[in-house]
């Protein structure tokens, strides 16, 4: 009878704190739900995140060329398929190329780390043009939750 009481009371306790997390989110603007939403999706949404981040660029007056997804395992899971991954996150890697002047291309760099979206620059390549501009070439990777 102890076990059955016992199971009671920890189930009403369960209730309980499901009723103040629930009555918590429920309490979260609109717009914060969707500022989460932006910041860490719950699915990838390559077109969404190419969009993005031409936007940023049309700011500056540049525009994105050359994108190309980059999807698959890394190197350490091609070169060891024992790894599981237990995170609760995937990840994407995504490349373009953008023409600007450095100044510009710095401005843009800074709106694009303030921006909503959780991307981490993995790599830059930067080639100079004649007209005093230079062609940046851009390796990037963003995030999002795994479905539960």
């Amino acid at each position: 009878m102890a076990q059955y009481q016992d199971a009671l009371n920890k189930s009403a306790s369960l209730n309980k704190l499901r009723q103040d997390l629930t009555t918590k989110f429920n309490s979260i603007s609109v717009e914060d739900k969707d500022r989460l939403d932006k910041m860490i999706p719950d699915s990838v949404d390559n077109i969404r995140l190419i969009l993005d981040i031409d936007s940023i660029a049309r700011v500056h007056g540049m525009r994105i060329l050359g994108t190309k997804i980059i999807q698959g395992p890394s190197a350490d899971e091609r070169n060891n398929p024992t790894i599981v991954d237990t995170k609760p996150y995937s990840s994407m890697g995504l490349s373009f190329s953008v023409t600007s002047s450095y100044d510009n291309f710095l401005n843009f760099l800074n709106d694009l780390e303030h921006s909503l979206r959780i991307v981490d620059i993995t790599g830059i390549q930067i080639q100079p043009q004649r007209t005093g501009v230079y062609s940046f070439s851009v390796n990037l990777k963003t995030y999002w939750l795994k479905p539960r």
